[in-house]
C-alpha cells in the first residue's frame, strides 16, 4: 500500500515528535534525576506528540490564513511548537527550583522541535496542494 503525501507527512511528523519526546525526556533526567517512568515522562511525550499531530497536519497551509503572507515551514514549525508547549511550561512553573528557566527552555525547545519536525516532513512529505490531494 502507498502512502498519499499527507500520510508520510504525518507519519514523519509523529516519528520525529517521537523522538523529540525521548530526548526531551533525556534533557530533563540529566537535571532532574527520576523522570523515567513517571507521569512527567509521559507528560513531556504526549506534549511533544501533539506537536507532531499540528505541524503535520498544518503542512496543509503554505499561507498564513487570515493575512495571507507566505509561512515557510520553518517559522510555521517554531510557532505551532512553542503554541503547544505553553501548558507544558505552565507547568514548570510548579517547580521549586528556575521555575523560569525551565519555562523558557520549554518553550525554546519546542518551538526548535516543531521547526525542525516541520522542515523534514516538508522535505520528505510535501505540503501545501502537494498534500491535500
Amino acid at each position: 500500500m502507498k502512502l498519499s503525501s499527507l500520510q508520510k507527512r504525518f507519519v514523519i511528523a509523529i516519528s520525529l515528535s517521537i523522538l523529540a519526546g525521548i530526548i526531551c525526556v533525556a534533557v530533563a533526567n540529566s537535571s532532574t534525576p527520576g523522570i523515567w517512568g513517571t507521569a512527567l515522562m509521559w507528560t513531556i511525550i504526549t506534549n511533544r506528540i501533539v506537536i507532531g499531530m499540528i505541524v503535520g497536519l498544518a503542512g496543509a497551509y503554505t499561507r498564513h490564513p487570515v493575512f495571507g503572507f507566505s509561512i515557510p515551514s520553518y517559522f510555521r514549525g517554531f510557532c505551532l511548537g512553542v503554541f503547544v508547549s505553553v501548558s507544558l511550561a505552565a507547568g514548570a512553573m510548579m517547580t521549586p527550583e528556575a521555575p523560569w528557566m525551565i519555562f523558557w527552555a520549554t518553550l525554546v525547545a519546542g518551538g526548535v522541535y516543531g521547526s525542525v519536525i516541520d522542515m523534514l516532513a516538508t522535505k520528505f512529505g510535501g505540503e501545501g496542494k502537494d498534500i491535500i490531494g
